[in-house]
């Protein structure tokens, strides 16, 4: 679980996350009385901007602000997309009393709202542990905004979780799903977000199936690829083309799980990688740390070679309950313009992601994706993420109550479904 930094529980500051080149009002609050400010005399307030003043030994143009209201009000202009410093001190002392962390973002990105997902995730349905209501609420309550069902060769779980709670107003978003696993090919696809399931073409049609397949391997050159490979290759062109056909994004999973040895071979992979016929790659899996090293190194490479693809990171989870190394410790933070199914799948295929790695139960984690991305996902890591996971604790302890019919939960759960959506506005001014 995030841990939230000791100085937001004492201080917060309003807004968090400001526009570039606009002259902003900046104010700080205490959380705690014991630290509220005082008319006594006024405060020195230092803006650091961190790619820019790491040579400099004081900062250039400080601001004293004298505080009403027990809060610190200023004006400032963030001329440059990166987080910021603000060091606070009282009076003429030379020991700061706290620093506090503020985001100015360029348009673009200041139209998207952060979201916190996992696109990869199965339930008792299939090999999981929890039915796919309880997969969501604990997802919930772990401070997630979206998630998709993705179970082995079954789309209807996902219905069904989205099912249970189609009476009652929730926070987050759930989304279709399913593992797609065709005949006579051992790479996996997720599908997310589609209308309908792909699973069942294939399940109910096999012979139609590997009639198209072969007539895909008949209209492409597969000679690049051993023997073995290639009808395997021509299968993920034709399940990808029905994925985005029923309105889902396709993703390839996991090339580097290790299943006595890796589940895709490297020419495969490579291929399947830089001839574009997926839309995203699940750059961080479910697995342990070195099976991902070993893909991010290979996507690395490819990277240096031409590859553009968008990325995600997914913890495949098979329980939310023992294996916490999993849950909640592989993610994707989606830059989204708003938490709608059709947003996310946008956001994420327009390369509007980044893959997340915690290392529970320290507070270590890593982020791969965009340079620029990963500066503001760090600050959204250490500033807003453990915030909102706060916030959605109770909301996915009620979900548990009102799948078990429990009196009162609808209406408590409802109640704070838009908890979280009114942190995020008050954080970025909205």
């Amino acid at each position: 679980m995030m841990k939230i930094k000791n100085e937001l529980h004492w201080y917060r500051v309003e807004p968090q996350v400001y526009r570039t080149g606009v002259i902003s009002e900046v104010t700080i609050i205490a959380n705690d009385p014991r630290f509220d400010f005082t008319d006594e005399a006024p405060y020195k307030v230092e803006v650091w901007s961190l790619t820019r003043h790491g040579h400099l030994g004081v900062c250039e143009n400080p601001v004293f602000v004298s505080a009403k209201d027990k809060k610190l009000v200023f004006c400032y202009r963030f001329d440059k997309e990166e987080e910021y410093y603000i060091r606070i001190f009282r009076h003429d002392e030379t020991q700061r009393l706290v620093q506090l962390s503020v985001y100015a973002l360029d348009e673009d990105l200041f139209a998207r709202r952060p979201l916190r997902g996992d696109l990869h995730v199965h339930s008792c349905r299939s090999d999981g542990k929890e039915s796919p209501a309880v997969v969501a609420a604990n997802y919930r309550a772990a401070g997630f905004d979206f998630i998709s069902l993705t179970d082995h060769r079954r789309f209807a779980p996902s219905l069904e979780m989205i099912e249970a709670f189609s009476d009652c107003k929730l926070g987050m978003t759930l989304l279709t799903g399913e593992e797609i696993h065709s005949p006579d090919n051992f790479v996996r696809v997720v599908n997310v977000g589609s209308r309908y399931s792909i699973n069942d073409i294939y399940l109910n049609d096999p012979d139609t199936y590997r009639r198209e397949v072969e007539e895909i391997l008949k209209t492409i050159n597969t000679d690049f690829l051993p023997e073995a490979y290639r009808f395997a290759y021509a299968a993920c062109i034709w399940v990808v083309k029905k994925v985005r056909e029923a309105g889902g994004i396709a993703i390839f999973p996991h090339p580097h799980w290790m299943k006595n040895v890796y589940n895709v071979p490297d020419e495969l992979t490579e291929a399947l990688l830089m001839n574009g016929v997926f839309d995203v790659f699940e750059l961080i899996g479910g697995f342990n740390l070195l099976d991902n090293n070993i893909q991010i190194a290979l996507y690395n490479e490819l990277r240096a070679r031409g590859l553009r693809i968008p990325i995600v990171g997914s913890s495949d989870s098979h329980t939310t309950l023992s294996n916490p190394e999993v849950f909640d410790a592989r993610y994707t933070v989606v830059f989204a313009l708003d938490n709608s199914p059709e947003s996310i799948k946008e956001a994420i295929l327009n390369g509007w992601s980044i893959a997340f790695e915690e290392f529970y139960p320290s507070n270590y984690y890593m982020l791969h994706g965009e340079y620029r991305l990963c500066l503001y996902g760090k600050f959204l890591r250490e500033n807003y993420f453990p915030v909102t996971a706060a916030l959605c604790a109770e909301e996915g302890l009620l979900m548990r109550q009102y799948i078990t019919g429990a009196e009162g939960a609808k209406e408590q759960l409802e109640a704070l479904a838009g908890r979280t959506e009114k942190f995020y506005r008050l954080m970025f001014k909205k």
